[in-house]
């Protein structure tokens, strides 16, 4: 699988997550074999980029960013050129304060937007520019394979798929013969996204020709592991066994000690590790109810 002129050394990305993605969790999944990470997005109309620029360390990495603004896009996008392995165009955020500024989803709904931005801006980046989607504004308007033709025609490199609709977020079921109808559309590469949960799914959905990679968000929320079982399941046909959700906070915890100790955030991540362990509920509480880093380090410590 090729992106342009970046070629992923296995087929299983992080997506992008808001609020989830920092530089630790990043460079965790990294460690865990990720074939390419993404940030969280990075508004066009509002970014420093002293306070992105540590992510020009991590590889492989796609930022990716949001607006609808011509010349921010393409601002942005020049102080990214050469930093990093790709940039992401957020086609399909569902978030009030952005469709009001007429970027993520809003593209879905008006798609022909799109190559007025961005066939301009295209060519100007030699860096690969890919985009992330959206199935369509709403039940009545599936319209991801019209748009990915777009897409490739503005010369995007490749383009990944949430087979949801903005309406939806993320109720309801993916649908993954939707993701095979875009890759049937165009000759650049798909990445399917949405309800992967097992590394059979990602094998499977590859292997049957639906998408070229597969994007993990939720589950690897929670349980990033999935992604290493994911790419060793394609790689060399084996079965990981799980790791601890006690091992991978750990993971976690050392390399978010190296650099941003949030307590709200630490957290947050402590929370979504807990999901599925034996008495969960009565973690969560601990967990919330925490007034220190390492008292939350203590509370994963005392699991069994």
């Amino acid at each position: 699988m090729q992106i342009g002129t970046f070629t992923p050394k296995n087929p299983v990305f992080l997506a992008p997550m808001l609020g989830v993605n920092c530089q630790a969790f990043i460079e965790l999944c990294v460690s865990y074999g990720a074939g390419l990470v993404y940030t969280q997005f990075i508004d066009s109309d509002d970014y420093d980029l002293f306070k992105i620029s540590h992510l020009f360390d991590i590889h492989p990495i796609a930022v990716q960013i949001i607006g609808s603004k011509k010349d921010n896009l393409l601002r942005l996008m020049k102080e990214l050129d050469g930093k990093v392995d790709v940039i992401d165009v957020n086609l399909g955020c569902p978030l009030p304060q952005q469709l009001a500024k007429k970027s993520g989803a809003f593209f879905m709904k008006h798609p022909e937007f799109i190559e007025k931005i961005f066939a301009d801006i295209i060519p100007q980046i030699k860096t690969p520019v890919t985009a992330k989607i959206r199935s369509g504004w709403d039940e009545e308007s599936i319209n991801a394979p019209e748009v990915c033709k777009i897409l490739e025609k503005c010369g995007f490199a490749a383009i990944s798929v949430h087979a949801r609709t903005k309406k939806q977020v993320y109720t309801g079921q993916n649908d993954w013969e939707l993701i095979k109808k875009c890759k049937e559309a165009v000759k650049i590469p798909i990445i399917g996204s949405g309800d992967i949960t097992k590394p059979g799914h990602a094998k499977s959905f590859i292997e049957r020709g639906y998408c070229d990679a597969v994007m993990i968000g939720r589950e690897a929320q929670k349980n990033p592991y999935i992604i290493k079982q994911c790419s060793t399941l394609m790689e060399s046909n084996r079965n990981l066994i799980d790791k601890s959700k006690k091992e991978q906070f750990f993971d976690f915890y050392k390399l978010y000690s190296k650099h941003e100790m949030k307590l709200n955030q630490l957290k947050d991540h402590a929370i979504w590790f807990s999901t599925g362990l034996k008495n969960a509920t009565d973690m969560k509480q601990k967990i919330l109810f925490a007034k220190s880093c390492e008292e939350i380090a203590e509370i994963f410590r005392s699991i069994l």
